[in-house]
């Protein structure tokens, strides 16, 4: 069930698909690699410099700045960007100073959210598919800093992933049903030219079995998602607004907190320069206020066996499909084998199965070496900007 293509068709856990058949390697491939091997010769020296302190960092420990915030299991959405999003503007939040730890940003809404955005620019896609077109975590991460983060617990957040697909679906089909039934009903005027009593009334009876069926989902159904209301948002000829705002009724009011925090910058594009991100990433870590650093890796390091390359850092492309994003919450040796490792903070639930048996898998997160990473990744970004680490790591 498990797809292979990651977070920008985004992250979902791909640890179940099969691998494809071997490939031929050609003469010009045969050249790349080992000019990739040569490059990775020469990097070594500065491997081993960067590396060479490698101090212990536990953001998610005690006084840590992601201690409050929980693992999350994206459970198949394709919102991987907006959970990681979401961890790190708690994680911001906590520790600066707001002690609401029962109030954690949904990723769900605000990846919502951020999909109708982006979906003004695309008119061929079906309203239902929404949470399909991926998206960017700093973009997310900013329009919360001008509306505020809307809580996890006001939008029905124990309904698992593959049935708010079907959720979505069916708001879809509702919307699409009343139009047509509008298309029919709406010009038949009483004798005063007004809008017909009886079909008013079919559409607010129409919208009451409508809650009635979010209510039997399980969905939350906040005050101001009442049958008017709905029979209004039906009014209007945009699927998007409908779909939208019946599910953002319940961001509102207490649901809803300010976010007070710098904005989020990012830069990365496939970098032909992993020593580069390596880096930035120790620079981050030694910072004085700690907060996670947000990464986009290929997804693969994580399950394949240690020396895996997803990025052709010869040429800066991608080779294998399926991205991630994800944060660095700490760093540490490895204990028996020396190496320098990050720890990933993923958001595919507290299931140890399915990582490569090099890399520990501890509550969640999971420790990668340096190396390893830093050649996967093609893209840092963080609340607070990369800018007081960009000239340090030049």
């Amino acid at each position: 069930m498990w797809n292979e293509i990651g977070c920008a068709y985004c992250g979902s856990r791909p640890f179940k698909s099969r691998d494809a058949a071997p490939r031929v390697v050609s003469v010009k491939m045969r050249f790349a690699l080992g000019l990739a091997v040569l490059a990775l010769t020469l990097g070594a020296a500065a491997k081993a410099s960067e590396d060479g302190a490698c101090s212990p960092v536990r953001l998610d420990k005690k006084g840590g700045s992601i201690e409050h915030v929980p693992v999350l299991e994206q459970d198949g959405l394709p919102l991987c960007y907006s959970f990681a999003g979401a961890a790190a503007i708690d994680a911001y939040r906590f520790s600066h100073g707001d002690r609401n730890y029962k109030h954690l940003t949904s990723p769900f809404f605000h990846g919502l959210n951020n999909s109708f955005i982006r979906e003004k620019a695309d008119e061929f896609r079906e309203p239902d598919d929404s949470l399909n077109l991926g998206g960017d975590s700093c973009i997310m991460i900013n329009q919360i800093r001008k509306t505020g983060s809307c809580s996890r617990d006001a939008v029905g957040w124990t309904l698992k992933g593959l049935e708010w697909k079907k959720y979505l679906k069916y708001l879809a089909e509702f919307y699409e049903f009343r139009r047509e039934y509008q298309s029919s009903q709406k010009y038949f005027k009483e004798g005063s030219g007004s809008i017909s009593e009886r079909y008013i009334q079919g559409q607010v009876a129409a919208s009451k079995d409508f809650l009635a069926c979010q209510k039997s989902l399980g969905v939350p159904v906040p005050e101001g998602l009442t049958p008017e209301f709905i029979a209004a948002l039906l009014e209007q000829d945009n699927p998007f607004k409908f779909l939208k705002e019946s599910i953002g009724q319940a961001c509102s009011g207490k649901n809803v907190v300010p976010v007070s925090m710098p904005e989020c910058t990012s830069m990365g594009n496939f970098s032909t320069d992993s020593i580069k991100y390596r880096k930035l990433i120790h620079r981050w870590l030694d910072l004085p206020d700690m907060q996670p650093l947000g990464i986009d890796l290929s997804t693969k390091v994580l399950t394949r066996p240690k020396g895996f390359r997803g990025i052709n850092r010869i040429t800066g492309t991608e080779i294998f499909p399926g991205s991630h994003a994800a944060l660095i919450i700490g760093r540490r040796k490895n204990p028996k084998t020396k190496f320098c490792q990050f720890l990933v903070r993923l958001s595919w639930g507290k299931d140890p199965t399915g990582y490569a048996k090099e890399w520990t898998f501890t509550n969640g997160n999971l420790w990668v070496d340096a190396e390893d990473l830093s050649e996967n990744i093609f893209g840092l970004w963080a609340i607070g900007g990369l800018s007081r680490i960009l000239q340090q790591a030049d």
